[in-house]
């Protein structure tokens, strides 16, 4: 074969391979299933609410759990800004929402890098999840 025979295979293969329809790639049956749509779960938490800021080095702020009632977080959301959870801070509340399941944290491998010795360490094979939550959808004041 010369060059330019190569050069039309090689070109047909590609064709080929983009005339698939959509451009869609073949997925394995697990990673399709976790991209499915994930069903809405409301939850509702009652009790005092806590704050724990971004700017202060805290398990719960790095977890992304700045405001929490009891073991529950709580994500502000344009419903209920955050501006409104400070104001409650210490305030017996009752917080409705759509819980937000968050997203898989893996340890980097131990290194000298100032960015690692900034995160927590959890035991080893602990699947850390960051980010999860409700997702305040209305926020009520009990104590009043």
């Amino acid at each position: 074969m010369n060059a330019r025979q190569i050069l039309i295979v090689f070109a047909t293969g590609l064709l080929v391979s983009c005339a698939r329809e959509d451009g869609d790639v073949p997925r394995e049956p697990e990673k399709a299933a976790e991209t499915a749509a994930q069903p809405t779960v409301t939850k509702t938490a009652e009790g005092i609410l806590e704050y724990y800021p971004q700017d202060v080095k805290s398990v719960e702020a790095w977890l992304g759990h700045e405001f929490m009632v009891g073991e529950t977080p709580i994500r502000p959301t344009e419903a209920v800004p955050a501006e409104t959870l400070r104001k409650m801070v210490g305030r017996t509340v009752k917080i409705e929402g759509v819980w937000n399941s968050g997203q898989k944290w893996k340890q980097p491998p131990p290194t000298d890098d100032e960015a690692y010795l900034q995160n927590p360490t959890f035991p080893e094979g602990e699947i850390v999840i960051r980010g999860a939550g409700i997702e305040a959808a209305s926020v009520l004041d009990v104590d009043q």
